[in-house]
């Protein structure tokens, strides 16, 4: 068994969000005014950056010169709890355990049979957004059932009902200002591909009409 293992999560999770933006603090490097989010950061949460990796480093070195004893022990110990905690990424404090992800939406378009498909969502609570708020807007957007679901091996995702994949990465681009190039889609094999957005579809229209 692998050294560094996940260990099972148990109850509600709590998550730290930055008393400056609002926003999960491994996230706040995103944002155009990251300089004044970090003094918090760097207070509270240093071991997100790479200023507290080094600082850390030096720290564990001075633990191994110690003298050896019960306190060298403790040290060690001490040592290695820091370097799984940092192999593992934890964020919070107390007994949160949620790890951190890639920030990125993932669209999946499900068909249920022929005429009936659903759009699931995921990914969006990477980027600052209540998964419950997510929800009533799209349901508000699209006129269409919308819904929080629990998904195989844990975590959440906003579903809702319809083929809403171009729709729905069109309208959170625009709406919750998340990149393009951070939205994706996965095809029929499952694999996770970029969405074609509908001014990239104009885009190659207008070429082709060049080309001509």
């Amino acid at each position: 068994m692998s050294a560094v293992q996940q260990e099972k999560i148990e109850g509600a999770l709590e998550v730290v969000y930055c008393p400056r933006c609002g926003y999960p603090p491994e996230y706040c490097e995103f944002r155009k005014d990251f300089a004044k989010c970090k003094p918090w950061i760097m207070e509270n949460m240093p071991h997100l950056y790479a200023e507290a990796d080094d600082a850390d480093g030096a720290a564990d070195g001075v633990a191994k010169l110690s003298v050896k004893g019960d306190d060298e022990k403790k040290q060690d110990d001490g040592g290695k709890d820091a370097k799984k905690q940092k192999e593992k990424k934890k964020v919070g404090f107390g007994k949160s355990t949620r790890f951190v992800k890639k920030p990125e939406v993932v669209l999946t378009n499900v068909r249920r049979s022929k005429r009936k498909s659903t759009t699931s969502v995921e990914g969006m609570e990477l980027f600052g957004h209540k998964l419950k708020d997510v929800a009533k807007k799209f349901s508000k957007r699209f006129a269409c059932s919308c819904a929080v679901v629990k998904v195989p091996g844990g975590g959440k995702e906003v579903q809702m009902q319809g083929d809403m994949v171009y729709d729905a990465a069109e309208y959170i681009v625009k709406e919750y200002n998340i990149p393009q190039d951070k939205v994706f889609q996965r095809d029929k094999n499952d694999r996770k591909i970029p969405v074609q957005f509908y001014d990239d579809w104009s885009s190659s229209g207008e070429e082709e009409e060049e080309s001509d």
